[in-house]
């Protein structure tokens, strides 16, 4: 299941209840939003006319910890913020070193890729944040573990993550190679 937000450049303050794509759709205009929930295969509706985007949050995955979506899709991709080693089960960083962590990492952005109907093999680039570069073997290791016959391009920068536990955010950028709906 997908929620979506889609944003659009109205500022016409109407609120009505539709049904777009087969889907019961609240539109807000004055906040310039379309609010949606789609259950047919995790799949999100066509792209409507006039570069509306498609903010994405995936069933099942931790919540996002500011004022961000878990994904956009625009342009024929879908843009994945960045994801720490959050267990959505708990709510909790994970407990081991930076092995474990980029394994729960990877498996919340697959996550959260499902929600949009794709899959970590549609991930075409990926950055990722290490708090200390001396990680970057270990980290390396289990990255492999789930893109290492063909891996996406990819940026490891040291920086420090916004919380003390988490040693590892990865975000990925992932190409909808499945064919346009007119």
């Amino acid at each position: 299941m997908v929620r979506e937000a889609v944003y659009n450049d109205s500022d016409e303050a109407t609120e009505t209840e539709a049904e777009v794509c087969g889907l019961r759709a609240t539109v807000s205009s004055a906040c310039n939003m379309v609010m949606t929930t789609a259950s047919a295969g995790g799949r999100m509706p066509k792209r409507s006319p006039g570069g509306i985007q498609r903010v994405a949050s995936a069933k099942g995955a931790a919540p996002p910890g500011g004022a961000y979506s878990h994904a956009v899709a625009a342009g024929g991709f879908v843009f994945v913020s960045g994801q720490g080693p959050k267990d959505p089960a708990t709510g909790r960083c994970v407990a081991g070193g930076i092995e474990e962590q980029t394994r729960q990492v990877i498996r919340n952005i697959r996550m959260v890729l499902e929600g949009a109907g794709l899959g970590l093999t549609d991930v075409v680039k990926a950055n990722v944040y290490l708090r200390d570069m001396g990680d970057f073997k270990a980290f390396d290791r289990a990255y492999a573990e789930y893109f290492g016959r063909a891996p996406p391009a990819r940026t490891t920068v040291q920086a420090a993550p916004p919380s003390p536990e988490t040693m590892v955010e990865i975000e990925v950028v992932a190409k909808d190679r499945r064919p346009r709906r007119s």
